[in-house]
This record gives structure tokens, sequence and C-alpha cells, in this order.
């Protein structure tokens, strides 16, 4: 046991000489690096909300969209209604016009000649 505690001890003191020789010989842009590690830190997580909003919004807009589809295809069951009766109604008055136009004929033309 007291071989195991002496040999980590030892480890230690190396571990210990090895760090002191990094800040001795210039270790200092460690500082550095972790500066830089925080701005890439913080432009990530910017990156993250900007990829957030960008989310958020095709998500409104595709809820928009389905809503606007939605709507079109309720109005296009009331435009088809109005326009089947707008078909009716031209047709009742090409009709109405085609029955004025033979009676037309037929008392300026066709009864005028059988009296003669």
């Amino acid at each position: 046991m007291e071989r195991e505690i002496k040999s980590l001890r030892d480890w230690l003191t190396e571990v210990d000489v090895k760090v002191d020789k990094l800040i001795t010989d210039g270790c200092a842009h460690r500082g550095n690096d972790l500066a830089k590690l925080d701005r890439v830190e913080k432009a990530a997580t910017a990156v993250q909300s900007e990829a957030q909003g960008i989310r958020q919004s095709v998500y409104e807009l595709s809820l928009n969209f389905e809503r606007h589809k939605a709507d079109m295809i309720g109005s296009s069951g009331v435009t088809d209604g109005k326009i089947s009766g707008i078909k009716i109604w031209v047709l009742i008055n090409a009709l109405l016009l085609a029955v004025g136009i033979l009676g037309y004929i037929v008392s300026h033309f066709v009864i005028p000649a059988i009296r003669n």
C-alpha cells in the first residue's frame, strides 16, 4: 500500500512539474483559446435561436397556408353554387328571349300570312 501511495505522489510531482513548465513556457494562449471557445459558443447559440425563429416562421406560414387553403375550398363551394345560380338565370332569360322572338315572328309574319 505504501508503495502505491509513493507511486501516486511521484506521479503527482511529475504532473506538477509538467504544469509549471507549460505555464513558464507560455501557456498564456489558453486564455485566448477559452475566449475563442466562448465566442464560438455564443455564435452557436445565436445560430440556434435564429434557426428556431426560422422554424417557427415556417410553421406559422404553413398554418396560414392550410387556413387559406381551407378558406379557398369553402369559398369554392359557395362560388360553385353562385355559378350554378347564374347559369340557371342565364338559361331562363335565354328561354324567355327565345319565346319572345318566336312570339314576335308568329304575330308579325305567320298570322298575317295565314290571314291573306
